[in-house]
């Protein structure tokens, strides 16, 4: 009978592993006829004895066969992710989105009973949770996976080996996860342990994030001359800004054509000199060149757009603009001399935080959150440290076009790669191009929403350091708003578009 019981133990599993497996093929059919196996075989010996329960951490027994519920459960959760991702298909109705990811978050919660502390289903549980706007659940979750125990190599049996593979990556992320959702909650304090795990000794300081709670200030709408940085409204006609919202919206044919999921950083270049040929280039030409409120010949322009989903908004990641092909050809920073973010339909999502700090400077002392009003556009100088900070969850997507204005051309000489990346030609045979036609406009008269730029200080605080072994940040999810140094920045991008780190002592040195 005992041998007929584990038997079937390692059947449960094998059908979990068919189903994994066919999943990395992206054979979906497969993969849940797999996990649903897994599923059925696992409900006709659960209970019949106590060896499949799963108490505490006694999955570093002796015995090397993996326990029933853990592999039902982890099967479950197999199913649920796939739920999810089936919740992210382009053009899928809003009530069936809503469906599928309750669905999704159903099969998580049964996936935990099954095995508490299952990690991935903890993880991805309090992304779901926060993601419709429970905080507080969201937290519970995150804190259960990150304080869940990793033994390190060598381990006892398979099996820890096969559950501390999955520990190992959640860890990280329930950790980011919390001291990220703590921060946006302004539980600064709770906060503080989670971030020393990492070792990192500088976060967006509090005061930042208190004026994100706070909408925009309405003040007397001034003429525009505000210089740098700050908030014009009615910039895009709205003629104009729906031709573009068109092309670019959730399954339009530009998201799949240039495979913006999975790709790395690309842009497309405009010379000034010549006409506009899309609505795009006609935007940058009569509506953001003749209203630049400082005084400044541009001679060319890069644009790139993005899309993220306000309700998993977890902000955009601090970063300078530069031009990437000239940095990998010859190692030159060269940053453009405006950057302009154009609300396409972002009001009332997260602001635009940009910090008085270039690549070469020091922590900022002061920094100015940007407001979002649709039609309207942030200018701000285009040498300056800014990301996204987020907001709470809402329905529907913060789309912008984000343009760096060059007046200097010394960029790294040949040609522009045919395909996608840095400063690409626009490829005029592509579907998406033909998706925004070039739109007649008039001259447009924006008005200055001195409101809706905000100075906070200070943007940076300390933490205190403490000893033991650190967690390594995740990068995927990194927002960089929790760093060691002011010059991790210039390290991070020396390193990832030349190879190349400052040494050591000069980071120390710079940070004195």
């Amino acid at each position: 009978l005992f041998l007929c019981f584990v038997g079937a133990m390692a059947e449960v599993f094998g059908y979990f592993l068919d189903g994994a497996q066919a999943r990395e093929c992206d054979d979906e059919a497969a993969a849940q006829a797999g996990f649903r196996a897994a599923i059925k075989e696992a409900g006709k010996i659960t209970g019949k004895s106590g060896g499949d329960a799963l108490i505490a951490e006694g999955i570093s027994s002796a015995d090397a066969e993996v326990p029933t519920r853990l592999a039902a459960s982890l099967a479950v959760n197999g199913l649920a992710e796939m739920t999810e991702d089936s919740a992210d298909e382009p053009g899928l109705p809003v009530g069936k989105r809503k469906a599928q990811l309750a669905k999704a978050e159903s099969l998580f919660t049964e996936a935990l009973k099954l095995w508490e502390t299952n990690s991935l289903a903890l993880v991805s549980l309090g992304h779901l949770r926060r993601s419709r706007g429970d905080h507080t659940g969201a937290v519970k979750l995150y804190k259960r996976a990150a304080e869940l125990p990793v033994v390190k190599k060598p381990r006892a049996t398979w099996v820890e080996d096969f559950v501390m593979e999955d520990r190992e990556r959640c860890v990280p992320i329930a950790s980011y996860s919390l001291a990220h959702l703590l921060t946006r909650m302004q539980r600064h304090k709770e906060a503080v342990p989670v971030l020393q795990r990492f070792g990192v000794k500088y976060r967006i300081a509090p005061p930042v994030w208190a004026a994100v709670k706070r909408p925009p200030r309405k003040t007397a709408k001034k003429p525009c001359d505000p210089g740098l940085p700050c908030v014009l409204a009615g910039v895009v006609p709205n003629t104009l800004r729906k031709t573009i919202l068109h092309a670019f919206r959730p399954g339009a044919p530009y998201w799949s054509e240039t495979n913006y999921d999975t790709r790395e950083y690309f842009s497309f270049f405009y010379d000034v000199k010549k006409a506009p040929s899309n609505a795009i280039e006609g935007l940058i030409q009569h509506c953001l060149i003749p209203n630049l409120p400082v005084d400044r010949k541009i001679v060319a322009a890069e644009w790139w757009v993005h899309a993220r989903d306000r309700s998993s908004d977890m902000g955009h990641q601090l970063h300078f603009d530069m031009e990437e092909r000239t940095l990998e050809a010859e190692g030159r920073v060269l940053n453009p001399a405006v950057s302009a973010v154009v609300y396409l339909a972002a009001a009332g999502a997260g602001p635009t935080l940009v910090l008085d700090q270039n690549i070469n400077s020091g922590f900022a002392d002061q920094g100015w959150l940007g407001y979002p009003s649709d039609g309207g556009c942030l200018f701000f100088p285009g040498d300056r440290l800014h990301g996204v900070v987020p907001s709470t969850p809402a329905p529907g997507y913060r789309v912008v076009l984000l343009v760096a204005l060059w007046d200097r051309d010394d960029f790294a000489p040949g040609r522009r790669r045919k395909g996608l990346g840095p400063q690409a030609d626009i490829p005029k045979k592509a579907e998406w191009v033909k998706e925004m036609p070039l739109v007649t406009t008039g001259k447009t008269k924006p008005i200055h929403l001195p409101g809706h730029v905000v100075p906070v200080s200070p943007v940076w605080e300390k933490i205190p350091v403490t000893r033991g072994p650190k967690l390594d940040l995740p990068c995927e999810m990194d927002q960089r708003y929790f760093v060691h140094h002011a010059e991790d920045f210039k390290r991070i991008v020396m390193k990832e578009h030349c190879g190349v780190e400052e040494p050591k002592a000069k980071r120390r040195k710079v940070e004195s």
